[in-house]
């Protein structure tokens, strides 16, 4: 594909995520955002006002009015992720959406064969993968500098209050989210040892709505999960929406018989400390100095270039089955064996 000077984007959905990451796109010079939409007709004026750009009610609208753009950055609630895609692979556009890629494997699948058979590239905002520090942790379990990988465990002790679920209520509920904080927030974490360890062998799970319940909260507030991947390596896994005060720290650690690798983060404070081995130099070949910013290039020099990109449908519908397993052994009490 000749190069173009920039890959323009439509927005959907102009809620918190798309408010955080809106003026990285107005930094970033190989990628700008030429229109956008949101059912709040208030909230899509204003978000167009600063903009500058045409607003719509629904995608619909969008591709009736013949916008030129190149890809969508879907930035919804996860029930509306699938709709949204198959939309924009209809009509030929490559797809960047936020996490998870849906909340239900059937839709996940149906996307991915959707796209393969249209040429659509799908990439999937799963940004830890484009920490520097989070790279050089997976690099180095690749490159078997630990050995034997013996055990791990991550740990996400979040807190989230009563604005977070009233400004989005859709979190609140399985039909809408898929899923509480194992889904919402350790999918990251999660995602980061499927990429590092490889596929798992078995999952057990346990969660529950501890301390959000009276807020009308159906999904889980705390969770937990083990691990077995297909190498013998355990991993447990622990989230929670309940923890003050509120820090958003996230921790990854990784055991092996010569050393150990412990990842705490997130961006742009994290940090990676090496023991029992030498540290080692991995460059993360991919420009920008925000994550946000590194994983958007990578998307745009898959689709132009056909570079390596990170973080694909592929790798996400792992972790979503992954999230999912452990929900189902909660709900199962049994172990569930991965094929």
């Amino acid at each position: 594909m000749a190069k173009k000077k920039k890959m323009k984007f439509a927005a959907i959905g102009l809620g918190w995520i798309f408010n955080t990451q809106k003026w990285i796109f107005r930094l970033l010079k190989r990628a700008e955002i030429v229109a956008i939409v949101d059912k709040n007709e208030d909230l899509a004026k204003r978000r167009a006002k600063g903009l500058r750009v045409p607003w719509f009610t629904s995608s619909k609208q969008l591709y009736e009015n013949e916008v030129d753009f190149d890809a969508v950055y879907i930035a919804t609630p996860h029930h509306l992720h699938a709709p949204l895609m198959k939309e924009a692979i209809e009509h030929k556009k490559h797809i960047f959406c936020d996490k998870p890629i849906t909340h239900t494997i059937e839709d996940a699948e149906e996307v991915i064969k959707l796209a393969k058979e249209n040429d659509i590239k799908i990439g999937i905002n799963y940004q830890y993968r484009y920490d520097p520090k989070v790279y050089s942790l997976v690099q180095a379990c690749h490159e078997n500098l630990l050995g034997k990988i013996l055990y791990g465990k991550v740990e996400v002790p979040w807190y989230r209050d009563r604005k977070y679920y009233e400004q989005g209520k859709w979190r609140k509920y399985w039909k809408s989210a898929g899923g509480g904080t194992l889904l919402i927030h350790a999918s990251h974490s999660i995602d980061v040892l499927l990429w590092a360890l490889g596929n798992p062998k078995s999952i057990m799970g346990k969660y529950d709505t501890r301390l959000h319940r009276d807020l009308g909260v159906e999904v889980e507030d705390v969770g937990m999960g083990i691990i077995e991947f297909k190498s013998g390596a355990l991993v447990q896994v622990l989230s929670t929406a309940c923890t003050k005060p509120k820090k958003g720290i996230v921790r990854i650690e990784i055991y092996g018989e010569n050393g150990a690798l412990k990842y705490k983060g997130p961006w742009p404070l994290s940090y990676l400390r090496w023991y029992g081995i030498q540290r080692k130099r991995y460059r993360l070949d991919t420009d920008g100095f925000i994550v946000f910013s590194k994983i958007l290039n990578g998307f745009i020099d898959w689709v132009w270039y056909d570079k390596k990109f990170y973080s694909t449908a592929e790798t996400a519908l792992t972790t979503l089955k992954t999230v999912l397993g452990i929900y189902r052994s909660s709900n199962l009490k049994k172990e569930i064996i991965i094929p």
